[in-house]
Order: structure tokens, then C-alpha cells, then sequence
């Protein structure tokens, strides 16, 4: 399975995964001018599409961040972050 994660309101949203899905395919908002995907500390340029494909999954807790560039007259650039999580798998604590 591949999940889709959409950035709403400063961070990418539905970011958990389960230990079997394959890829993530990380899609920001539509109508930007430009689309810059970074690692966690924006050292790395990952893409410049809309969407990103992540491919093998990463550890559990990574995250990345993208930097949305507005069309010619409407607004400043602004970055998104997304931590995928899997939040399926369970670890038991008898103490």
C-alpha cells in the first residue's frame, strides 16, 4: 500500500504508517508556484514537485519539511513539516 499525506495549516496531516506499507507519497497544496522538499534540517534537497514519493519508508519519527513559493504577487514562501509515525505497532510495558 502507499499512503498520501496533504498539508494542511502548517503541517501535513494523516502521517501515520503501518510496519507492511511500501512508500509514502507526501502531496502539498495545489495553485503554488513552486515546491521545494527538504530532510528534517533543510540540508537536502529531496524534489521539486508537488508530491513526493518516499521510497523505501523511512525509520519511524523522520521528518521532512517544504517550502511552498506563491505565485508572482500572492503572499511570502512559507514551510510545512510532516513527522511520519508508525503508530501501529504496539510495545508493551508490564512495569
Amino acid at each position: 500500500p502507499i499512503l498520501i499525506y496533504t498539508a494542511i495549516e502548517g503541517s501535513l496531516n494523516n502521517n501515520n504508517f503501518c510496519p507492511t506499507d511500501t512508500a509514502a507519497n507526501l502531496k502539498a497544496p495545489v495553485g503554488f508556484g513552486g515546491y521545494k522538499w527538504f530532510n528534517n534540517n533543510f540540508t537536502q534537497l529531496l524534489g521539486t514537485q508537488q508530491g513526493l514519493q518516499i521510497k523505501p519508508l523511512p525509520p519511524s519519527g523522520t521528518l521532512y519539511n517544504i517550502e511552498l513559493t506563491p505565485k508572482d504577487g500572492y503572499g511570502c514562501v512559507d514551510t510545512f513539516s510532516v513527522q511520519l509515525q508508525n503508530s501501529l505497532t504496539v510495545t508493551a510495558n508490564a512495569g
